[in-house]
């Protein structure tokens, strides 16, 4: 909405809202069903919780640009999933470019894995939630 209302807005660049929507809702479910299996078994985790969401917060850059970070903390950016997937919003709903493949296929890739490996282990772990709670 707010790219439409600055001008931004252009009909082609909506062709890559459906992908990266689609990735970052695998990615969501995966890690919704590891923090969920997590905090069912480990009562504390939930507290951790907001801790470990603040840090990712700060490990992804969406109010500051990626070239302040240091050289020796970039490593960690980019191997931050949210990072390439923030890319790929302010590359294509911005600055009309195209996200650049490997950051696609590496979001695409760790979206499928943690949907997959998250399902997996609340699958696993479902029968025993009636249980704990």
């Amino acid at each position: 909405v707010f790219v439409g209302a600055i001008g931004h807005l252009s009909a082609p660049w909506l062709l890559l809202l459906l992908p990266a929507i689609l990735a970052q809702a695998f990615l969501t479910f995966g890690l919704g069903c590891l923090v969920a299996t997590v905090t069912t078994f480990v009562r504390d985790a939930a507290h951790a919780l907001g801790i470990a969401l603040t840090v990712l917060f700060y490990a992804t850059p969406i109010v500051y640009p990626a070239s302040l970070v240091p050289e020796r903390f970039r490593p960690i950016l980019r191997a931050n999933p949210i990072t390439h997937l923030t890319a790929w919003y302010r590359d294509a709903f911005t600055l009309h470019v195209l996200p650049s493949a490997a950051s696609v296929l590496y979001v695409t890739a760790c979206a499928a894995a943690a949907a997959v490996l998250g399902a997996a282990l609340f699958a696993r772990a479902r029968p025993h939630f009636a249980d704990l709670i």
